[in-house]
C-alpha cells in the first residue's frame, strides 16, 4: 500500500519470481498494481509472476542489524 511522506507517494519494494523463465526481480509497486496483475517480468515480459516471501533488517538496541523472519533461518 502507498502511503504519503512530505507529499510523496512511497511504495514498498516487492520480490517476484517470474514463472515464465524464472527470472527473480523485484519492483516498487503498489498493492493494488499486484492485486490487478499488472507486473510484468522484466526479462520476458509475462505477467505470470509470483510475489515471493522477503526478509527485512531490524535494528537491536545495540544498533547491530540483524535480518529477521517468522519463518526462522534462510539459506
Amino acid at each position: 500500500m502507498a502511503k504519503e511522506e512530505g507529499g510523496k507517494k512511497q511504495m514498498p519494494i516487492y520480490e517476484f519470481r517470474c514463472s515464465q523463465c524464472g527470472h527473480e526481480f523485484e519492483d516498487l509497486v503498489s498493492w493494488r498494481d499486484i492485486e490487478e496483475g499488472k507486473v510484468e517480468c522484466p526479462n520476458c515480459g509475462s505477467k505470470d509472476v509470483r510475489r515471493r516471501l522477503s526478509l527485512f533488517a531490524t535494528r537491536s538496541s545495540t544498533g547491530s542489524r540483524e535480518n529477521k523472519s517468522s519463518c526462522g533461518p534462510v539459506g
